[in-house]
């Protein structure tokens, strides 16, 4: 009787766990936000390649001032993201596509290797949120 009790005690455990595993990782995937699949980005209106040079130019002058003599600014990212999607725009690639191929360089799980290109410490809401004010920028 005893070993009845345990054995169904564990399996009813083990299924609580498992279900608890599985809720988390929902809610995990759910949290980070594809941005090339974003209702936001869908609905853009671009502004042209070399109108999108200039803004992030500006931008990034502004940021190359702000940090002048600062180190370890989470906003050192936020010059390497804009100097990156510059670059990108630069070559001939779309501006929408610019924005989110560099985007996935520095944030995990968009891709499927799990390590990003550009390790950083971030947290996904300060990503997003350069995101968006690029995607904000960048509208016509």
């Amino acid at each position: 009787m005893k070993k009845f009790l345990l054995k169904t005690h564990l399996g009813a455990l083990l299924t609580v766990c498992a279900f608890a595993f599985g809720l988390n990782l929902t809610v995990a995937s759910a949290q980070m936000v594809n941005p090339s699949s974003s209702s936001q980005n869908a609905k853009v209106n671009w502004v042209d390649a070399a109108d999108a040079m200039t803004r992030i130019s500006q931008e990034i002058n502004a940021l190359e001032g702000y940090l002048q003599g600062k180190t370890a600014d989470p906003l050192d990212y936020k010059l390497k993201y804009y100097n990156l999607v510059y670059q990108s725009i630069e070559s001939g690639e779309t501006v929408p596509r610019s924005v989110d191929l560099n985007y996935i360089l520095f944030v995990p799980g968009f891709t499927d290797n799990p390590d990003v290109e550009i390790p950083n410490n971030l947290p996904l809401p300060i990503w997003q949120s350069y995101y968006s004010s690029l995607v904000d920028l960048l509208q016509k």
